[in-house]
């Protein structure tokens, strides 16, 4: 699921990245992989349960649950704080790219994770709303 949605994102942001700061695809890829770690990194410490199906379970719940947004939150405050710093630890982006960088892909991500969780505010279903659909 975590690859769906790493390559979800990639198509999200691959356009912009590549045309308003020209990045290779490769750096495109140090910009997704980023992200992944530190969303990741925060469902695991929000998690009791980890790897395998309980890990996948656990991210479900709380998706699903009252804790959606604050989920959301958090992850989307995380990247705020990390991805710029994290970004320019690759040795590839300087400081003010890097901050570009992540105030254009942040947005994108909380979009990709609203509609995921099925917060769009159009009442649908996302991903993870049918998955707790065919486990519930």
């Amino acid at each position: 699921m975590l690859d769906q949605i790493k390559s979800m994102l990639m198509q999200k942001v691959a356009g912009e990245l590549s045309e308003r700061f020209g990045l290779s695809e490769s750096m495109i890829q140090t910009v997704v992989n980023q992200v992944m770690e530190i969303a990741a990194g925060m469902l695991t410490n929000n998690s009791s349960q980890s790897g395998g199906i309980a890990g996948l379970m656990s991210m479900g719940q709380q998706l699903l649950g009252g804790s959606s947004n604050e989920m959301l939150g958090s992850i989307v405050n995380a990247l705020k704080s990390q991805l710029p710093s994290k970004l320019t630890e690759t040795g590839q982006f300087d400081n003010d790219t890097a901050s570009k960088i992540a105030d254009s892909v942040i947005p994108q991500v909380k979009d990709l994770i609203s509609n995921l969780t099925g917060e769009d505010n159009n009442g649908g279903d996302g991903i993870i709303g049918k998955l707790g659909g065919l486990i519930g």
